[in-house]
């Protein structure tokens, strides 16, 4: 049912959020206050994210491996009863459910939590993207009155 799609979707963020590490696994070598030891915590935090990333993946594949061997060698064992067309229908409704929710939160034409001020340190409201492009265009907007004064 809806428990795969949401399953799914859940796991792909988590994978995301692992093998990208978009908080603490990035710095800005531009900047000139970073040091060497924040470009270290950066990598080992990216490294970190990347091993626990394939500590899910791996298991995962030996399992599939596991359930298509099982269902060439036996076709009425229950754990290798995997019916390919309800696989791409789960697939379907989360890649649209997943669709869905980008617009209505990025998008949200209603709704819009976030700092406009381009100068000011982000908020909470920033890391959640509740009406991302409407607080991105104020920012955008605030920058172009700044350089016209």
């Amino acid at each position: 049912g809806m428990g795969a799609t949401f399953a799914s979707m859940f796991m792909w963020w988590i994978l995301q959020l692992l093998f990208t590490c978009p908080r603490f696994g990035r710095v800005d070598l531009s900047q000139p206050d970073i040091g060497a030891s924040a470009a270290r915590k950066a990598r080992c935090c990216s490294g970190l994210g990347a091993v626990l990333g394939y500590l899910i993946i791996v298991p995962w594949l030996v399992f599939l491996g596991a359930t298509v061997y099982l269902k060439a060698i036996d076709s009425d064992r229950l754990i290798a009863q995997v019916d390919l067309l309800e696989v791409f229908e789960k697939r379907a409704l989360s890649y649209l459910i997943s669709l869905i929710c980008t617009v209505s939160i990025n998008f949200n034409p209603l709704i819009a939590w976030g700092q406009p001020d381009p100068l000011a340190s982000p908020s909470i409201g920033d890391r959640v993207g509740l009406g991302r492009w409407r607080i991105e265009k104020q920012r955008f907007q605030a920058c172009c009155a700044e350089l016209l004064e």
